[in-house]
C-alpha cells in the first residue's frame, strides 16, 4: 500500500504501527532495522556486528496507516503527501522503582529511596522529528543532582531518525551500566548511584495533509521498549510477549459462560509453538537432549504431518503438553509434561 492512494477526503483516523516495539542495545554506532514481519527475521547486510566485532544497535521503525470510516485500511502515509510529526518520550526509572525483597519474603511496592525519587529518573521529556531523512534527536536526559549524595550525571537513552519517507526510527542506547561516583562495589540488587541507559516509553504523531490544512485523527500513541540484543537471533523463548498479552486479556473472559476461543489456525496458533520448542534445543542443553534435532521426541518430522487416527507419533507429542487449566491432583510441577512448572528443575 502506498500513500497515492490515500486521499485526505477518505481518511476517517490513523494509526500508529506497530502499537509496541521493541530497540536493542549495542555498542557499535553502526544500526539496522529490526524485524517488520511475523514470523522474518532477516540477517542485517554485513551481519550483527561491525567490522570492529561491536554489536549492531537493533533499530525499531514506526510507520502510519489511514483507515476509512469502516476501520478498513487505506494506506500507508508518507512524508511526499502528508506531514508526519513524531513526538518521543523515554524513561529509565529502574533505580526508583520497588524495594527488592528476596525470593523468600513477601512482595511490597515499597519505592526505593523515597526521598530521592525524582533524583533517580532519568526522563528525556519529550523530543519532537519531522521530515524525511532527519537525525541527531538525541534522547537525554539526567541522573542524579548536583550534591554529594548523587553526583549530576547525564545520560543518553537512545536517538530519532526519520526514514526518506518520513518514517520514525527508534535507535537504541549503547546499553553501558555504571556507577555515577566511580566506586565499583556492587551488590545482586538495589545498588544506589548504579544507572544503565536502558529505557521505555511512548511514541506519538499528529497527522496533516500537506494539500488541506487540518488534523488527521490518530487514535491510539505506540509504545518503544529497548532490550538486550537477541545473541541468538531466530531462537525465541516458548512463550512471546505477545502471547502474555493476549493472556491477561482472555483471561477472565474464560470464565463467562459460552466463552468461544475463536477458529484455531494449526499454523498460526500451534505450530509456532512446536517451533520454537524445537529452535531452544540449540540454546538448552536439556531442550536438547529431550526435543533436539536427534532426540525421538522432537517437535518436527514428517511424521507430525499425517493425520491418520492412532498416529503414535502425534499422541506422544500431545500426551507431553500440559492441560491449560490442569487438575492439580493429576499433574504437578514434577511430572515431566511441558511446559515445566516452578519447582520442575
Amino acid at each position: 500500500m502506498t500513500s497515492i492512494l490515500c486521499r485526505p477526503e477518505d481518511i476517517a483516523y490513523a494509526e500508529i504501527y506497530p502499537p509496541i516495539s521493541v530497540a536493542r542495545v549495542g555498542d557499535s554506532n553502526d544500526f539496522f532495522i529490526g524485524p517488520e514481519v511475523p514470523g522474518v527475521e532477516a540477517i542485517p547486510d554485513g551481519g550483527f556486528k561491525d567490522n570492529q566485532q561491536k554489536i549492531k544497535k537493533q533499530a525499531a521503525r514506526f510507520r502510519v496507516y489511514a483507515f476509512d470510516k469502516d476501520s478498513k485500511p487505506i494506506g500507508e502515509l508518507h512524508n511526499a503527501q502528508y506531514d508526519l510529526k513524531w513526538t518521543v518520550h523515554v524513561a529509565s526509572k529502574k533505580a526508583a522503582w520497588v524495594h527488592f525483597r528476596g525470593a523468600n519474603d513477601s512482595e511490597g511496592w515499597q519505592l526505593r529511596n523515597g526521598v530521592v525519587q525524582g533524583w533517580l529518573i532519568i526522563d528525556s521529556g519529550e523530543r519532537v522529528i519531522e521530515g524525511a531523512n532527519v537525525k541527531d534527536v538525541f534522547l537525554d536526559g539526567v541522573f542524579g543532582k548536583d550534591s554529594d549524595k548523587i553526583p549530576h550525571t547525564e545520560v543518553r537513552l537512545g536517538e530519532l531518525r526519520t526514514d526518506e519517507q518520513g518514517r520514525l526510527l527508534v535507535l537504541p542506547s549503547d546499553g553501558h551500566s555504571f556507577s555515577v561516583d566511580g566506586k565499583e562495589e556492587i551488590d545482586g540488587f538495589d545498588n544506589d548511584r548504579w544507572v544503565d541507559n536502558m529505557s521505555d516509553g511512548t511514541v506519538h504523531v499528529a497527522v496533516k495533509p500537506k494539500s488541506k490544512p487540518h488534523d488527521i485523527p490518530v487514535k491510539n500513541r505506540a509504545t518503544i521498549i529497548t532490550a538486550p540484543p537477541r545473541f541468538a537471533s531466530g531462537t525465541h523463548a516458548a512463550t512471546t510477549l505477545y502471547e502474555l498479552i493476549e493472556d491477561i486479556y482472555e483471561r477472565p473472559r474464560r470464565k463467562e459462560a459460552g466463552y468461544d476461543v475463536g477458529i484455531v489456525d494449526y499454523y498460526r496458533d500451534i505450530h509456532p509453538l512446536f517451533k520454537r520448542i524445537y529452535l531452544l534445543s540449540w540454546t538448552n542443553k536439556t531442550a536438547l537432549e529431550g526435543h533436539g534435532p536427534d532426540s525421538i521426541s522432537r517437535f518436527s518430522g514428517p511424521k507430525l504431518s499425517d493425520p491418520k487416527e492412532g498416529n503414535g507419533t502425534r499422541v506422544a507429542r500431545f500426551k507431553k503438553i500440559r492441560a491449560p487449566e490442569p487438575n492439580k491432583h493429576q499433574e504437578g510441577p514434577t511430572d515431566g509434561k511441558m511446559p515445566e512448572l516452578f519447582g520442575a528443575a
